[in-house]
């Protein structure tokens, strides 16, 4: 299977495969790449496959169209789509054993102009949990994050666009405070992972079942802590913080590019500033950095414009000539990179924070100041693990730069 890794050897063997073959040569090619999700777009003279692999996108090859339409039936088939429904979006999953593998496959469709494009993402059933210290963090914020989660009341936010390992984040949280003396609830959308020991419930808004509905019902089944997939809205907010106030620990994600953001996107949807200060006990913004391929790895001059940056904004770090990079092989694929580690920042809301934003001070007043509190950011927190050759500075500043 060592092959499958190469992407080259995989788009030479889906060109020479059935159409009949063509869904199952391709799943088991993402399966054995490691990919997060596979994407197939049709196009004007053709449709390609993309994987997305250690979180970044790679075209894997280019097919005739007249496979396309066999290979979309066969996955509307299996995701019980409605086959009719070509000009709007639809979602659905399905179940398959790839590779002596168990995986759900959730599907999303979208109309465009030459057809509709396909999104699969696949989800390992048997998946295993990352513990706490495995996820990459500084000892720093692991320390804080450990203080946050053993305390019995409040609530922890992590924030950051989708892929940069939220849900992954909280279900670490949730193994390290799973016990037999705790009622553990977890409102998800949909459920990605089964934990042992949890009371899991699934979130369905077309069954008029959303978080809301779902946080209210929670909140009457006398838990300990609650974890909600995702706060999207202001009464959901409003519930989960009050939860936090009224005994119970909360967890939860937020789309926000930074902590400090975090704090101002709730209140631009609408949340009173008192209630944050209180309620929540930290705030993690991540992202996910890909690591570099330990198999083909060498030392490389670190660019001179590089060196000037980091010299100007972080005069104290010590800048060597030469950094790690992969050269690429076969088994990163070519990209030089093999896996992903978290990096992050944290922030505590604090009385003085809350009344900038009571008297709803600017935005870059807000971040000026929870910088003053916590200077640690993504991007230095990046650029650490890029000195100790975890990642590189391209790759940070891919991510994380501000």
């Amino acid at each position: 299977m060592k092959k499958m890794t190469d992407l080259k050897f995989v788009a030479s063997s889906l060109q020479q495969v059935s159409t009949t073959q063509l869904l199952d040569k391709i799943l088991e090619s993402a399966v054995a790449a490691n990919a997060s999700d596979i994407h197939i777009e049709p196009q004007e003279d053709g449709f390609r496959i993309r994987f997305r692999i250690d979180g970044v996108l790679q075209e894997v090859v280019k097919l005739p169209l007249e496979n396309y339409h066999n290979l979309l039936s066969r996955i509307k088939l299996l995701a019980r789509m409605n086959l009719n429904v070509s000009d709007r979006p639809q979602d659905g999953r399905f179940t398959l054993t790839i590779l002596n593998r168990h995986f759900d496959f959730r599907v999303a469709t979208l109309p465009l102009v030459h057809g509709e494009s396909l999104v699969l993402r696949l989800l390992e059933q048997e998946a295993r949990f990352f513990t706490l210290s495995e996820l990459g963090f500084h000892p720093k914020i692991e320390q804080a994050i450990e203080e946050a989660i053993r305390r019995p009341t409040g609530m922890i936010l992590t924030t950051g666009p989708t892929g940069s390992g939220k849900t992954t984040t909280l279900y670490a949280l949730l193994n390290e405070l799973n016990r037999p003396d705790v009622k553990i609830i977890t409102l998800e959308d949909p459920i990605e992972y089964k934990l042992p020991g949890l009371v899991q419930s699934q979130v369905s808004h077309k069954e008029g079942f959303g978080f809301v509905e779902a946080l209210k019902g929670a909140l009457r089944s006398d838990p300990d802590i609650i974890m909600v997939g995702e706060i999207r809205d202001l009464e959901t907010a409003e519930i989960a913080l009050q939860a936090a106030l009224t005994g119970h620990l909360v967890l939860s994600t937020f789309h926000a590019n930074n902590a400090p953001a975090t704090l101002l996107r709730l209140v631009e949807i609408g949340v009173k500033p008192h209630l944050l200060s209180g309620s929540i006990n930290l705030i993690i913004a991540q992202r996910l950095v890909r690591k570099v391929c330990q198999n083909c790895k060498e030392l490389q001059p670190v660019d001179r414009t590089i060196v000037d940056y980091l010299k100007s904004h972080f005069p104290k770090l010590a800048i060597p000539k030469a950094l790690y990079r992969g050269k690429g092989c076969d088994q990163c694929a070519g990209t030089g990179y093999r896996g992903r580690t978290a990096i992050g920042e944290i922030l505590v809301p604090t009385p003085e924070l809350e009344n900038l934003l009571i008297q709803r001070a600017s935005s870059l007043t807000v971040v000026q100041y929870a910088r003053q509190i916590n200077p640690w950011t993504l991007e230095y927190d990046g650029i650490l693990k890029a000195l100790e050759g975890v990642t590189t500075l391209e790759e940070v500043f891919r991510v994380a730069r501000e």
